[in-house]
């Protein structure tokens, strides 16, 4: 039995980014109405760090994480602050996606 493998990979992507897409602006949404809540979600549940790694990953994917980046927008020294190494990376390019959504 043969598997269109590529199909169902691009499928599964094209998914994946419109779903972690839609995602950010939802989390860009909560962040904006009580960024203190957010931040407590994100450092409580790992369900809400593994949502915003997806996130930065369709971004990333997707190239739109150049557009992000073009507001020179850069919260490493928070982010620094409150977790360690890669938890605190990516904590940096969430907020930067969620400031770049909010922004305009």
């Amino acid at each position: 039995m043969w598997f269109p493998t590529t199909e169902i990979g691009g499928k599964f992507n094209e998914i994946a980014f419109k779903t972690f897409t839609d995602l950010s602006v939802e989390y860009a949404r909560l962040y904006k109405e009580n960024p203190k809540a957010f931040i407590a979600a994100f450092r409580k549940f790992k369900s809400v760090q593994m949502a915003c790694a997806w996130i930065v990953w369709a971004y990333k994917s997707q190239g739109i994480m150049r557009e992000v980046k073009a507001y020179n927008k850069d919260f490493s020294q928070y982010a620094n602050k409150y977790f360690d190494g890669q938890t605190a990376r990516m904590f940096n390019e969430i907020c930067q996606i969620l400031y770049a959504i909010t922004a305009d």
